[in-house]
């Protein structure tokens, strides 16, 4: 790809406007944040001087992301990297040039440079000869991972300075047809259920919490996005009338593709420990008098 050595040009202050024929249609990056995060996307052409605009999927399902550019350390593109103010400068030098260029619209016909297009047909003496371009014109007509199912993790979260759980850690998988892992953009709905302690057969059951949390493509690591969810009204290492187990229902909303459903149905809500339930039954408390906590006991 051209792309790179028009960027190169624009960032050592190069004279040389881009011609089309040195702009693919498409523009694939490697955005490094100072986050430590770093996604691949396509460029947009919304893309400026404050901000830079990436993009995935076609068509009706496009995924746009604004991101400021004082967040960019780091940007790989055609082979090679540019630190964040650099790249800035190229990019926007080349964005000047040609506004549209690095990404035209989905639904209208390729116009970037015709004669390329048309020159393995005009060069019948060389037809052994390989011809890139145009299946660097075509690869953006493969198919996108679309998501057909989820699986759901639940296990218990602690980020406070006291000794007992915060809440929940839910990660989210939604998988492809090949059950490959799908970043995507969607809604979260969490619904946890608890029931009661009692050893009787057909225990009181109740919804213990409800969340909603969005994700999108660069939340997601090798295994999946992770949901933090603090608990609510109930905290069970405080109200004991609660079973240590419960179910965790995860709802993920998805534009374009669906609604996708899993449950964890033996989610720990309290922390297992045989010392703090001998404890409990002497005492019916969990925690012992030095111990901070965030909340005092309600049993």
């Amino acid at each position: 790809m051209l792309l790179g050595a028009a960027l190169a040009l624009a960032a050592a202050g190069g004279t040389r406007p881009a011609s089309a024929a040195e702009i693919p249609a498409e523009g694939q990056v490697r955005v490094l944040l100072a986050s430590g995060r770093q996604f691949t996307a396509e460029l947009d052409h919304r893309t400026d001087a404050a901000t830079l605009w990436l993009r995935w999927g076609q068509g009706s399902g496009v995924i746009l992301r604004p991101i400021d550019w004082d967040r960019v350390v780091g940007l790989e593109i055609a082979g090679e990297t540019f630190s964040g103010g650099v790249a800035r400068q190229a990019v926007i030098s080349v964005r000047r040039e040609l506004p549209l260029a690095l990404n035209p619209p989905r639904r209208t016909p390729l116009a970037v440079a015709p004669a390329r297009l048309s020159a393995p047909a005009a060069t019948p003496a060389r037809p052994s000869a390989p011809v890139a371009t145009p299946a660097r014109l075509s690869a953006p007509a493969a198919t996108p991972a679309r998501v057909r199912a989820l699986e759901v993790e639940a296990s218990l979260g602690k980020w406070g300075p006291d000794v007992d759980t915060d809440g929940l850690v839910v990660e989210i998988s939604p998988l492809d047809a090949q059950g490959d892992l799908v970043p995507t953009q969607g809604t979260v709905e969490v619904e946890l259920t608890g029931q009661g302690a009692s050893q009787t057969a057909g225990g009181e059951f109740a919804t213990l919490g409800r969340w909603v949390q969005c994700v999108w493509p660069e939340d997601f690591g090798y295994r999946g996005a992770r949901c933090r969810l603090p608990f609510q009204a109930v905290q069970p290492e405080f109200d004991l009338r609660w079973a240590s187990k419960g179910m965790v229902h995860v709802r993920l909303s998805v534009p374009g593709e669906g609604v996708f459903e899993a449950t964890d149905a033996v989610a720990r809500i309290r922390p297992a420990s045989g010392v703090r339930d001998n404890y409990q039954e002497t005492t019916g408390r969990r925690f012992l008098p030095n111990e901070r906590t965030s909340r005092p006991a309600s049993y």
